[in-house]
């Protein structure tokens, strides 16, 4: 799938993890991100559509100062998809547990519910999921994350997120192992 020159092939050139600021990614690429503006779902759609172009990585994004909430995409050529996730509570501390109503606002934004625990060798996600085909809907993906990340930090401003990318490591397909990779 990877036949043109990503953004995220400049901000890592020698494929190693990347962690930061997502202003700083901003200005990576040329682009002024307001640390105090919401993101747009525009913006946030052409990193998605880099991030597929680019193949065989992961981002992450959450909020900063590790509050637990998150979502995440993983790209996988060789299956032809993207799979995203957003935290559940099998990963937060109990103080920073989400509310049943948390949980159902996720599921009503979308997201399919947890279906296994940590155990990665049983199928499924501990997390709450979505699979997208090729090509990805990257706009309606967008309007996803950014909403889930409102729903779970009160705004999706780039001055309070870290983003974390990364060239997989393993090309096992995605239903080999999941989402998280050792």
């Amino acid at each position: 799938m990877t036949t043109t020159r990503s953004v995220f092939a400049d901000w890592s050139p020698h494929g190693g993890e990347l962690r930061g600021p997502l202003t700083w990614f901003g200005a990576a690429v040329g682009s002024v991100l307001p640390p105090g503006e919401d993101l747009s779902a525009e913006w946030f759609a052409w990193v998605l559509d880099q991030l597929v172009s680019e193949g065989d990585c992961i981002l992450i994004v959450e909020r900063t100062g590790g509050t637990g909430g998150y979502v995440q995409f993983l790209v996988d050529d060789a299956e032809r998809l993207l799979y995203a996730e957003t935290v559940s509570n099998e990963y937060l501390l109990s103080a920073r547990a989400l509310t049943p109503a948390e949980e159902m606002a996720l599921l009503d934004l979308g997201w399919l519910p947890p279906s296994r625990s940590r155990d990665i060798d049983v199928p499924g996600s501990p997390n709450f999921n979505r699979l997208f085909e090729y090509p990805v809907p990257v706009g309606e993906l967008a309007v996803l994350a950014l909403k889930t990340l409102r729903l779970l930090h009160g705004d999706v401003r780039p001055g309070g997120l870290d983003v974390t990318f990364f060239r997989r490591k393993q090309k096992a397909p995605y239903g080999a192992r999941g989402a998280r990779e050792p």
